[in-house]
């Protein structure tokens, strides 16, 4: 039977690198509030279009990964208890800096990248 936890493994094995590329690009196109500040405050100096690539692969393969395992909701708590905590991995940014208009575009911007591939499964 084909679902979403088979989708996932199959975007990770065969579309991680284009959905990545597809997802980058979607971000960089979207009027986010949170994606200019990060660019405005230089908080990723020199990082090259490749290197951009490559850290949506390793956020988008752990995102798969949770649906693989079933730790999704585990997953989006860990994220819930940074931000309450002020502990968020993207350095120089705060948890008041984050507002819920950027979350959401940037899920529908994952959600879209994603489904971009499901034709193909």
């Amino acid at each position: 039977m084909k679902d979403l936890k088979s989708f996932s493994t199959y975007i990770k094995n065969t579309y991680l690198r284009e959905m990545a590329v597809e997802y980058m690009a979607l971000i960089m196109a979207a009027d986010i509030p949170l994606i200019k500040l990060i660019i405005a405050r230089k908080n990723y100096p020199g990082i090259t279009e490749q290197e951009g690539i490559e850290m949506a692969k390793v956020g988008l393969e752990k995102f798969l990964s949770g649906i693989e395992n079933g730790t999704s909701y585990e997953e989006a708590q860990k994220g819930i208890s940074l931000w309450r905590e002020n502990k968020l991995p993207i350095k120089g940014i705060s948890r008041d800096e984050i507002y819920p208009s950027d979350l959401a575009q940037i899920f529908a911007a994952q959600k879209t990248a994603l489904l971009k591939f499901l034709p193909s499964f």
